[in-house]
């Protein structure tokens, strides 16, 4: 097969542009030294809830020194720390109960400071002095909020208790489940 010149001629000429093509198109590859890819990821991250509450003392004893009306008995402090993050109540955040009345005998609580440690809440005592516990939830400590939606609170109080005599008392020997809880909602 012979080609005439001017076919030479164009094939040569097509050959350049090919050269220039080719060319232009390395010269557009990115080149992999200096340069990054990266990879995105959608992340969820979950924070437990958390409303606890605990005590130094398991047990304690409130004793009587009279039988008469009016008699007290020994005050019992108890230290308490609670870490809680769902705090979405303002009035009784903390709530205290007996298990059971006692005829003619009144058990009494008196909420102590709070010792703020963490968190964008504090608690404040719900009523000054000593409070009457009944079978029914009693509010010892409010939630008031520091910054944000104040639903963290961390931190350390003292709750005394005592009872009281509301009249004269037949010997007895009286067991009582005292209840102390968070009340987040």
């Amino acid at each position: 097969m012979q080609f005439s010149e001017t076919n030479l001629r164009a094939m040569a000429a097509a050959q350049r542009v090919c050269f220039v093509l080719m060319a232009a198109l390395i010269l557009s590859v990115p080149v992999a030294s200096g340069s990054s890819v990266a990879a995105s990821h959608s992340v969820s991250i979950s924070v437990p809830q958390a409303s606890e509450i605990s005590g130094d003392l398991q047990s304690f004893t409130l004793a009587f020194k009279d039988f008469l009306e009016g008699s007290e008995t020994n005050q019992q402090a108890v230290n308490y720390h609670i870490k809680a993050n769902h705090l979405g109540r303002d009035s009784g955040v903390v709530q205290a109960k007996v298990s059971v009345s006692i005829p003619g005998v009144s058990v009494k609580a008196d909420a102590g400071a709070f010792n703020k440690q963490s968190g964008n809440a504090h608690l404040v005592e719900a009523n000054a002095g000593f409070v009457a516990l009944s079978e029914n939830n009693t509010h010892l400590y409010d939630r008031q909020k520091d910054s944000g939606d104040g639903e963290v609170a961390v931190g350390d109080f003292s709750v005394t208790y005592k009872a009281v005599a509301d009249q004269a008392l037949s010997a007895q020997d009286v067991l009582v489940e005292l209840s102390i809880m968070v009340v987040d909602v």
